[in-house]
């Protein structure tokens, strides 16, 4: 499922990857509840289901990544994520990467967090704020506990653009 999650009380439109599935997206009512993480699944027209599919809630405004995302070229659309917000990828083949240009004030404090292993998914995350060139400034890439999810709190420095890269520790 793809996003997995969105703002309480809207409907998504999902994409489902599997066997026997819908080709085009499916709308996802989320719960306005304060619950930061409910269980879904799709019922097919001849009553089968699939199994569940945890989906996080936030209050925040959400972002879906356009593709392609992954290198600094004129192919690129890198969209712009005005912070705060909740920034939704997919690490969909071997290699891609998920580059987002950050808006945020400068000496605010921001926090990155990736929410793949915590719901399901085989994404090994690494974290990196970069610069324009490519050039790591921060990096993070797994939370402690043995969680593969990535966490980076980060002071914005003056100047950037500044850029956040989401990809997979594992290069298949």
């Amino acid at each position: 499922v793809f996003p997995l999650g969105g703002q309480r009380g809207t409907t998504i439109a999902a994409r489902l990857v599997g066997m026997q599935l819908p080709k085009e997206p499916v709308g996802i009512a989320l719960p306005g509840s304060k619950d930061n993480f409910v269980y879904w699944n799709w019922t097919s027209p001849d009553g089968t289901t699939t199994r569940p599919v945890q989906l996080a809630l936030s209050d925040l405004p959400e972002a879906v990544e356009v593709e392609p995302n992954d290198a600094f070229d004129a192919d690129t659309q890198i969209l712009a994520a005005k912070l705060p917000s909740v920034l939704n990828g997919r690490i969909g083949k071997p290699g891609d990467i998920d580059l987002w240009k950050i808006e945020a004030e400068p000496e605010s404090t921001v926090r990155f967090e990736v929410f793949a292993s915590r719901l399901g998914t085989d994404l090994d995350s690494i974290l990196r704020i970069v610069d324009e060139t490519g050039k790591q400034i921060v990096m993070n890439d797994d939370l402690k506990g043995g969680v593969v999810d990535s966490r980076l709190n980060w002071k914005v420095p003056k100047g950037g653009p500044w850029f956040l890269e989401v990809k997979d520790q594992l290069p298949s």
